[in-house]
């Protein structure tokens, strides 16, 4: 059986609340324990707010873990291309 061991976040952090999907900011310093790392993203259990918030990869720092590069289909979204021929250039940068 493991322990969890209660962070602090280090910056503001938007979360979404499970399973309603709002999202809501995390002040810097509320004191969360993560209960699952999976696919990219955090859960996270947060006491003060009696509830279970979803923590995406990108904003992985605000609670000491490694941020996550957003998905490459996103990347595509932003520079406006969709192509299969460009997501294979995009794979290989």
């Amino acid at each position: 059986m493991s322990t969890q061991v209660p962070v602090t976040t280090t910056r503001e952090v938007e979360v979404i609340r499970i399973p309603s999907g709002e999202k809501i900011l995390l002040p810097a310093g509320t004191e969360v324990v993560i209960t699952q790392a999976l696919g990219g993203s955090y859960t996270l259990l947060v006491h003060t707010l009696a509830g279970l918030f979803r923590l995406d990869g990108v904003n992985a720092d605000a609670i000491g873990k490694k941020k996550r590069q957003r998905p490459i289909c996103q990347q595509q979204r932003q520079l406006g291309r969709t192509s299969l021929g460009n997501t294979e250039n995009l794979l290989r940068s």
